[in-house]
């Protein structure tokens, strides 16, 4: 297996497509829909087979249904992810995840992949300095963009010795959450 790598992570975060955000219009009005984050079905399923972890108990500040609330919420995920990748443990992302998220997919196997390979993070790899709502659309989706900052950080294998280490960057990404039953979930990011 070849070394893994935070940047392939943040690759996996918000893979960049070319789409564009819209602008959001007055609080009271709804954008368009399109520019948001899409979503759409694999094309390949992950092979890994790990253990699904039990479903994370999503902070109060995430789950209300408003945009702080879905800010809280986007967080959140990437805090859960962060918290897996030092662990490791698969699996905790998927309920907090649209089925049809791709990036969430490839998120999933990333972290299935340190799993298998006994690999972990010896120090939260990424960070949220900045986000801002920019639009919803009308089937639900509410969007964003942010910066994804890679922390410096290093990957450890089962002994604790680093297997590699991994710069600091900051990436530009949109992300789109949607309101399911009683929960956000993640529905895309690029």
């Amino acid at each position: 297996m070849g070394r893994f790598r935070v940047l392939a992570v943040g690759a996996a975060l918000a893979a960049v497509t070319g789409a564009a955000v819209g602008c959001s219009g007055a609080s009271g009005s709804a954008p368009p829909a399109t520019g948001l984050p899409s979503g759409s079905s694999p094309t390949s399923s992950p092979t890994a087979s790990v253990t699904v972890a039990v479903t994370p108990t999503v902070p109060p500040a995430a789950q209300a249904h408003t945009k702080a609330g879905a800010e809280a919420f986007v967080r959140f995920y990437v805090d859960r992810y962060n918290q897996a990748g030092m662990k490791p443990e698969a699996g905790v992302l998927k309920p907090l995840s649209d089925a049809n998220c791709v990036a969430c997919q490839n998120i999933e196997a990333d972290l299935s992949a340190l799993v298998q390979s006994g690999h972990r993070y010896a120090n939260p790899p990424l960070a949220v300095p900045d986000i801002r709502f920019v639009a919803t659309a009308s089937d639900g989706r509410w969007g964003f963009k942010m910066t994804l900052r890679q922390l410096s950080t290093k990957v450890l294998d089962s002994s604790g010795a680093v297997v590699d280490t991994v710069p600091a960057k900051d990436f530009p990404r949109q992300v789109a959450v949607v309101w399911r039953g009683d929960q956000w979930v993640m529905f895309d990011m690029e």
